[in-house]
């Protein structure tokens, strides 16, 4: 019987060798939470960017002069993934300028094939590596199922 446990349960040294040799696999994705406004010429964009940067709302301005699909929602993205732009059509450029700001910040002016934009980004998470403590059990328990005996 001591056998059949040993077995079912990995040691210690093997869930941690699993925990260091796959990093990848321990890790949580980056999040930003941004919001854009779409509008046809670079002077509309540039004449926007100045009423952000007297403190105008952004929402409202999406909601006012955007082009965008997301404008009823005061041109929110919500939550976005690296690549995320691929599944929904969103340039990448916009996707880009989100991780590239710190939340709380808005961009300049961008060009993309569908007009001008300027990106908010109000959210952001970095991809970092979960601890071990954190995913032990997880590592364990599919060792653990893929080693029971079959009756």
């Amino acid at each position: 019987m001591k056998d059949l446990e040993k077995e079912w349960n990995p040691s210690a040294k093997e869930v941690k060798d699993e925990y260091e040799n796959n990093k990848e696999k321990y890790q949580t994705t980056g999040k930003v939470t941004a919001a854009h406004i779409m509008v046809m010429s670079e002077k509309e964009a540039k004449d926007l960017l100045g009423k952000l940067d007297k403190d105008d709302d952004f929402a409202e301005l999406a909601k006012k002069y955007s082009h965008a699909p997301e404008r009823q929602s005061g041109g929110s993205l919500g939550e976005m993934t690296k690549g995320q732009h691929l599944k929904t059509g969103l340039p990448a450029i916009i996707e880009e300028t989100a991780f590239m700001l710190k939340a709380g910040t808005y961009s300049g002016v961008i060009k993309s094939q569908f007009g001008w934009h300027i990106v908010k980004t109000s959210g952001k998470s970095e991809s970092r590596r979960l601890p071990f403590e954190e995913v032990r059990e997880a590592i364990e328990k599919p060792w653990r199922e893929s080693s029971e005996p079959k009756v």
